[in-house]
């Protein structure tokens, strides 16, 4: 048989331990969300600092890129193709005239022929003056068309395969203007590779397991008001007993009490 006093009591106990537990449930649940708030302010920062690196990436790639594009377009102007040319003629004309890296000791071609260099070509060392004379100039004549068509074939092949000839060179430079502006392409599509992995970095997640006291007392405070009510409602103690009949001994009444039955 429990006291209603003490079941109050714990009633009481319950409750005030299941409102704390609750209270405490309710703050961490609040302290979580902040936290869980924070960490997605300081998520949603980092993104946008990685943008804007990203941004900064990019846009310099594309600047060394579009630097490569012009010098391309420079090196194949025609003031410098020109110079090229020129240059490569020059270069041609030297080497087939037997000067530059291949010259030998040899008379320089389409040099006039002096008189008597001309005599001893046509076997008269003493000949006659007018015919040596004409013959050397027939072979100057020669020696200067040969020069002429040097030159012309210089000219021809400066703008062919030769090694510094337009057809060689202009390609090459074609081709290295091609890989740097693919080389800093490549820098970028690297750099946005990265960046996507940046941004599917998702922001911590805080989670909260809530404190199993104030489940615990909520059935304990159920428990309890259950029990004070059947206590204070006469449930929880046995019935007071209905009033009986005294029935007395078995013995003979007089006649004026035998209508009673034996009853008092």
């Amino acid at each position: 048989m429990c006291d209603p006093t003490l079941i109050g009591v714990a009633s009481a106990l319950s409750t005030v331990v299941g409102t704390a537990g609750s209270l405490a449930n309710a703050a961490g649940m609040r302290k979580a969300q902040k936290k869980q708030e924070d960490e997605v302010h300081i998520w949603q920062q980092q993104q946008k600092k990685d943008r804007a690196a990203e941004q900064i990436r990019q846009e310099q790639s594309r600047q060394e890129a579009d630097k490569a594009r012009v010098a391309g377009l420079d090196a194949l102007s025609a003031d410098e193709q020109n110079k090229r040319q020129a240059e490569e003629e020059d270069r041609l004309g030297k080497f087939l005239q037997g000067q530059g890296d291949a010259a030998m000791a040899t008379p320089e071609a389409g040099a006039p022929i002096a008189t008597a260099d001309s005599a001893m070509l046509s076997g008269q060392q003493g000949g006659d003056t007018v015919a040596s004379n004409d013959l050397a100039k027939k072979i100057s004549e020669a020696a200067s068309g040969a020069g002429q068509r040097i030159k012309s074939l210089a000219k021809v092949s400066s703008f062919g395969d030769s090694f510094g000839g337009l057809q060689t060179v202009n390609p090459m430079l074609q081709a290295a203007t091609g890989g740097e502006i693919d080389k800093f392409n490549e820098f970028r599509r690297g750099s946005l590779g990265a960046f996507g992995t940046e941004r599917a970095v998702e922001p911590v997640q805080v989670s909260y397991t809530p404190s199993p006291l104030a489940d615990i007392f909520s059935t304990a405070l159920s428990a309890g008001a259950q029990g004070l009510g059947s206590a204070y409602g006469g449930a929880g103690y046995p019935a007071a007993p209905a009033p009986s009949t005294f029935i007395g001994p078995s013995v003979p009444l007089p006649k004026k009490y035998a209508s009673t039955g034996g009853i008092f």
